[in-house]
């Protein structure tokens, strides 16, 4: 197979990554950009839809419908409540060979939150942490002039199970943490197809399957009437790996252990309530991926990830019909945690616009944002992803009681 700047350097024969690639593999049931062929894949922006319409790693609300990022906040749940979201993407990929859009729909959160007292609150559920889904297929001829195409498919990603706990401290203070299962699988599958069906089909896999626990501490101040202040810290995570080797030749096939370190995270968010129905909202995060391992991915293209956001709510909303529509704007910035080429860093620009809507007297309701912009450089990186997505967003609460029926 062909050698190229981006590759996997694991102990399978090497593919060509990015640059090389002509057309999808035209069979894929789910693609995605294909930055997701690098490192762990493409961040997801998981978690509640109306921050994500305020910057992506916005983590600061004052809604008692939403379950966010920061589990200091879930301290002021007063029902129980759970939050689900999901996203469409559509991403346009150029590089000098080719042009072309892939799509891809994933559910990335699931979160419940139960009030045991007016101070004290527990929560469980599911988070989507990167999707490393992607493919490629460079055409190839034989010296014999046998037509031949060189597939190759990566398919996983990685996720948490967050157990959460927030406590009400004071009346200007919230504190929280979360202890969280992860669990995640990345699995690379090359084929060499011959346009000519009487050929055998070679095939080589490396799947890694990870496993590991982390936890988070987070904390939310309110120094003034009209301002919050947020943090959240999650700790580094060790994944056990297992990996599993397998080609067409079988007598080729290993399996070996592996450690995998994913460095910790900072993430500080900041909300000021200007006047009643209007917001200003910032939030910054960074994570030191010089300190990543595993992979098998050079340590010399890694670098610190960082990404700021602003944020702008009308609450009040737009009247439309008999309805009032809260509008949210944002713009996030995002340095990627790995370099192309070396010192060639990866950047990304995204815009949102947010609509929501409350349902049932306000005991639940409907998030929607719209995020547009572009990931890579082509000049620079060789590459450039301009993406569109849709998230949406249904939270919900209700009232538990126990009640006594006559026959018990």
């Amino acid at each position: 197979m062909p050698e190229t700047g981006w590759r996997l350097r694991g102990r399978v024969p090497a593919a060509a990554l990015v640059m090389t690639a002509v057309v999808v593999f035209a069979g894929a049931a789910h693609a995605e950009s294909k930055y997701s062929l690098l490192l762990l894949g493409e961040r997801i922006w998981a978690g509640e839809v109306r921050a994500i319409s305020l910057g992506s790693d916005m983590q600061l609300l004052e809604d008692s419908l939403a379950l966010q990022y920061n589990p200091a906040a879930w301290s002021m749940i007063r029902k129980v409540t759970f939050t689900s979201s999901g996203y469409f993407s559509s991403d346009r990929l150029r590089s000098d060979e080719y042009n072309e859009r892939e799509a891809s729909v994933r559910f990335s959160t699931f979160m419940i939150a139960f009030p045991l007292t007016r101070r004290f609150t527990l929560g469980v559920g599911y988070r989507g942490k990167y999707d490393a889904t992607a493919n490629f297929v460079t055409p190839m001829t034989t010296a014999d002039g046998d037509r031949y195409g060189e597939f190759f498919n990566r398919i996983g990603g990685l996720s948490n199970y967050p157990f959460t706990a927030a406590v009400h401290v004071a009346r200007a203070l919230q504190v929280g943490g979360y202890f969280s299962i992860e669990r995640g699988s990345i699995e690379d599958r090359w084929d060499i197809i011959f346009a000519d069906p009487t050929k055998n089909v070679a095939t080589s896999s490396q799947k890694r399957t990870m496993s590991g626990t982390g936890y988070g501490l987070a904390a939310v101040l309110r120094p003034l009437r009209n301002v919050s202040l947020g943090a959240v810290y999650e700790g580094e995570i060790e994944y056990d790996t297992n990996v599993l080797e397998q080609h067409s030749n079988s007598s080729s096939n290993r399996a070996y252990n592996e450690t995998t370190r994913l460095p910790a995270r900072w993430t500080m968010s900041a909300t000021w309530r200007v006047q009643p129905g209007y917001s200003v909202y910032g939030t910054y995060s960074f994570s030191d991926f010089t300190q990543f391992e595993g992979l098998d991915f050079p340590s010399e293209q890694l670098a610190r990830e960082d990404a700021v956001s602003v944020g702008f709510e009308y609450g009040k909303g737009l009247p439309v019909w008999s309805l009032r529509l809260p509008i949210r704007l944002s713009a996030t910035y995002t340095r990627y945690p790995y370099e192309y080429p070396v010192d060639e860093s990866i950047t990304s620009l995204l815009f949102g616009l947010g609509l929501g809507l409350k349902l049932r007297g306000g005991m639940s309701k409907v998030d929607v944002a719209f995020q547009g912009g572009y990931m890579g450089d082509l000049d620079k990186n060789g590459i450039d992803d301009h993406m569109f997505r849709v998230y949406v967003g249904f939270n919900g609460s209700e009232i538990w009681r126990r009640k006594r029926g006559a026959d018990y």
